[in-house]
């Protein structure tokens, strides 16, 4: 921290920059007595600046979005439970959840897959090796079992639909996976069985899932037939322009038949997709 050029005096900005290169402390030493620099003064502008954040520019905490509410269902899209479990588990934005689902969790049967304060209620990873497979789904042990309805796994090759409907809180919830390689055609067809079972047991129904549609920018009436949207009037909650995706897409999707109280959603920094979440 020191030359032959400034042994005496090392001015603030000096000090700042050799600091900053610094990766290890280890074999580090101040050569010679060190002169610490003189206070900032009341014009300095890194003082002001920094005084300026503090009292007009705090920031959020994003998973304030779900803060004090209830009945909460998340979807997401983990990219792997079987790694990201710590990642979910030190996020404390899931516990405001209510229902936890998540898909592509590629664990096998042998996988105990634990979130403190949960139980699981469902799950689809009856594979011998480890893919981009799989759902589970978790109820808040504090909270009465969702009631599962109807499930179904197709799985040839690289044609993949994974879906579950249960209800909760007298909402019927449909939630699912669709691989990027299955015809869309097959996913509104089942879609259609799902609805059709569960219309008897409520007038809500909500889907949520990664159905590898996007509706980023596009009509719903332009992505989906209508013989699914218009015969159980489904619209999207979410916004046109929201981004559920790195990549700019809206392929992880929210339709509802009736207002849910919100529904939006939450940033993820070890999945690729981020989760979504509705309030019925």
């Amino acid at each position: 921290m020191s030359s032959p050029e400034h042994t005496k005096y090392l001015n603030r900005s000096l000090l700042y920059v050799a600091p900053s290169r610094v990766t290890s402390i280890n074999n580090l030493y101040i050569i010679g007595s060190f002169s610490p620099p003189r206070p900032a003064n009341s014009n300095d502008p890194v003082a002001l600046e920094l005084q300026r954040l503090k009292d007009s520019c705090q920031l959020q905490i994003s998973f304030d979005n779900l803060m004090g509410k209830n009945n909460v269902v998340v979807f997401h899209n983990v990219r792997s439970l079987h790694r990201n479990l710590g990642n979910v588990i030190s996020d404390h934005w899931y516990y405001r959840s209510d229902i936890l689902c998540f898909a592509e969790s590629f664990t096998v049967p042998s996988d105990n897959p634990t979130i403190p304060g949960y139980t699981c209620f469902y799950r689809s990873d009856n594979y011998t090796t480890r893919k981009p497979r799989g759902i589970l789904g978790y109820f808040r042990e504090s909270e009465n079992s969702p009631i599962l309805l109807h499930s179904k796994v197709i799985n040839e090759g690289t044609i993949h639909i994974d879906l579950v409907a249960f209800s909760y809180m007298s909402t019927v919830f449909v939630i699912g996976y669709k691989s990027p390689r299955t015809p869309n055609q097959l996913l509104f067809a089942t879609l259609l069985e799902f609805l059709e079972i569960c219309k008897a047991c409520s007038h809500n129904t909500t889907i949520m899932g990664d159905f590898n549609v996007n509706l980023c920018n596009t009509a719903l009436a332009d992505s989906f037939p209508t013989s699914l949207i218009a015969t159980y009037n489904l619209s999207s909650c979410l916004s046109t322009d929201c981004i559920t995706t790195n990549y700019g897409s809206q392929i992880d999707i929210v339709l509802s038949n009736y207002s849910p109280q919100q529904s939006g959603v939450y940033e993820s920094y070890f999945s690729d997709h981020k989760p979504i979440f509705c309030i019925p």
